[in-house]
């Protein structure tokens, strides 16, 4: 029991050291695919308080229901609160690392340009504007 109360203690105060939502702020880039999306995140992204989700700032590949057969089809839609849920605990761990307090998430996955209306009316309390 001790053991399980110290574990509770050290999470609730590495949570209380990480980034919070309000300051965490999404620039979509929609494009389509080999249309140059890659040069420009990398430009927006080399900026101070920009990171990517991952390396080639494709948040996609971290959502299974967002790659492979159906990818741009509307209708094929991700559980968008999980999107959230995955999208914004990867950024949280970034920010952190980079020792921001805030930061722009730089998200280009070609298959945003289908799913824009989702995106952003998922992250609509925290969208760049």
């Amino acid at each position: 029991m001790e053991l399980r109360r110290q574990f509770l203690a050290v999470r609730d105060s590495l949570r209380d050291r990480m980034v919070g939502e309000k300051e965490i702020r999404w620039l979509f880039i929609a494009t389509f695919a080999n249309s140059g999306s890659t040069a420009l995140a990398k430009v927006i992204s080399s900026a101070e308080g920009t990171i990517t989700l991952k390396p080639n700032g494709e948040g996609q590949w971290l959502i299974p229901a967002m790659v492979g057969g159906g990818q741009w089809e509307r209708d094929g839609n991700p559980n968008y609160a999980f999107v959230r849920k995955v999208w914004l605990r990867r950024a949280r761990f970034y920010c952190h690392k980079a020792g921001r307090n805030d930061c722009l998430v730089v998200e280009k996955s070609p298959t945003n340009l289908a799913r824009m209306r989702e995106l952003r009316r998922t992250f609509a309390d925290m969208t760049s504007r």
